[in-house]
Parts: structure tokens; sequence; C-alpha cells
């Protein structure tokens, strides 16, 4: 991180400086963008394979907090509108859904995120309406050219148009603030409602960003500091050889089921035969697990 910021100060010959900082969650979820024209929904779009999204507009429309009409009470709404954002599940109301469901008899979900994901995907929106979702932002690109000076403006305006915050945001000075936020998320993890695996620090001056551009691959002016993985460790009963639609043979780890992170797990990859030989393991080991990603 600290690399990052001398990087970026060389750049814009500010070595001397103490650049202000956007900090916020780097949510585990699933990002969409939603497209407003005059004011109103007219489509919602999921990453898909990074250059073209798929069409999910009208699942979007079922999440609770989602507007579908942006509120022009305290600022004009502009005429073309894109947000992006994170769909997510918070973690009472998972615990929650997946009762409601085991009472029905029906197969309960492992984490809220794969829950997200399934749920976008489904073909019946009334169907989605069923599933606790929620959207929180965190960028709108064309508003970043325009009107305004910096990220908490953009951030403020949205929350005059009806989007949801999550409160966690916060404007720090300095990459010390920002680490100092890092630590406090991640002595805080369990007791945030929403899934994370780190956060997402963006330079607040909008003229700072456009100075230092992007790269084909990223932006240079952002960047995410992820959280430790997370670890447990478990009693090894079994190794499984999973064979692929390809041929490639996996070994599988059974284990004693153990949480990770809020999550039972009771399998894990082990990658190839070399990985299992290289670790020694056997049958009746006590292993760690870890949980990234």
């Amino acid at each position: 991180v600290r690399e990052f910021e001398a990087r970026i100060l060389r750049f814009l010959k500010l070595e001397d400086a103490e650049l202000e900082w956007m900090v916020e969650p780097k949510f585990d979820g699933v990002s969409a963008a939603l497209v407003y024209e005059e004011g109103a929904l007219v489509q919602g779009l999921n990453r898909g394979d990074g250059e073209r999204g798929e069409d999910i507009t009208q699942n979007l429309r079922t999440v609770r907090n989602l507007p579908l009409a942006l509120d022009g009470s305290r600022r004009p709404v502009p005429a073309r509108l894109e947000v992006r954002g994170e769909v997510l599940i918070a973690r009472d109301r998972f615990a929650q859904f997946n009762a409601e469901r085991a009472k029905q008899g029906l197969d309960t979900f492992a984490n809220p995120r794969n829950t997200v994901a399934g749920a976008l995907r489904r073909n019946d929106p009334s169907e989605v309406a069923r599933y606790p979702l929620e959207f929180h932002f965190w960028s709108s690109p064309g508003l970043e050219v325009e009107d305004f000076a910096t990220q908490a403006e953009v951030s403020a305006a949205l929350r005059d148009w009806g989007f949801p915050d999550s409160g966690f945001a916060r404007l720090v000075r300095g990459i010390d603030a920002c680490i100092a936020y890092h630590d406090e998320l991640e002595g805080r993890r369990a007791s945030i409602p929403f899934d994370m695996d780190g956060v997402v620090a963006k330079l607040n001056r909008l003229d700072l960003r456009a100075r230092l551009g992007t790269t084909s691959r990223a932006t240079r002016w952002q960047y995410a500091h992820k959280f430790a993985a997370l670890e447990a460790s478990a009693t090894l009963r079994a190794i499984e050889t999973m064979v692929g639609n390809s041929g490639r043979l996996t070994p599988r780890a059974h284990v004693d089921p153990v949480e990770v992170g809020g999550i039972t797990v009771r399998h894990a990859t082990l990658h190839n035969a070399d990985y299992v030989a290289a670790l020694g393991v056997k049958i009746g080991d006590s292993v760690f697990l870890r949980r990234a990603g």
C-alpha cells in the first residue's frame, strides 16, 4: 500500500503531500451496473464476461432498497445516470432465509455471495423477489467527469437521489489513515452485517484521478487492500479423486465439518497429486483450512 502511494505521489509530483482518500469496504457480493434515463431505471447489468454484461433488469427491480425512480427533491436528476455497486445479503437475513427454506423442506444455501449470484441468474423475477437482496453503490462513472470535483461529492449526490449507503465509507487524509481503517474493519469483520474481504481506497479528487489515468487492466488511482485469509483446523477423514469433464484428476479433502468465517466447510481442494505428496498429508492428520477469494 505504501509503495502504491509513493508511485502516485512521484507521478503527480506531490511527494510531500497527504492526499485525501475515500475508503470503503470491499464487499463480497455480486457487482451490478444500473442505467437510469430521465430518472427511471431502464437497464441493469451484471459483470458478464468483463466486456459485455448480461441484462438482469427485471431481477434487479426486485431488490428491496434499489430505487426504481430517482428522487429529484434535493437536486436535479441527470438525463442519464449509470451507477455501479454491489448486490448483497446481510448475514442475519441469510440465516433467516435459510431457516425458512428448511422449514419448507427446501435445500439451504452455503453462503450469501453464491446465493446472490444464483438469485440474479434466475428466470422468474417473482422468485428472485423472495430473496432478501440489498444494493449498495460504489461508483458512478458518468458523474465522475462532469459536475463534481470529488468522490465525496459524487457519493452525496447519489444519496440525495435515493441510493442506499452502507454507512461504512469514510473520507480520510494520508495513507496511515487508510491502513488504520483497514485494520479497524478487519478487527470488526465478524460484527459487520455483510461479508467483506478487504477495503478499497480511492483518491478523493477527480482531477488527480484524471491525471493518473488507467492501464489496460486497472485504474491507477485506487487500490484494494485484502484482509488476511480466514483459517481453521480440522481432521482429515478421506481424500477423494474427482474426475473433471476433460479427464483431469483433482484430489479433494473430506474433513470434519468446521466453521471458517461463518461458513461450514466439509471439503477442500488438494489441487493435484504432487501437492498431496509435498504436504505429506495422511488420513487422520490435523490440517489447516484456508478460505480465501
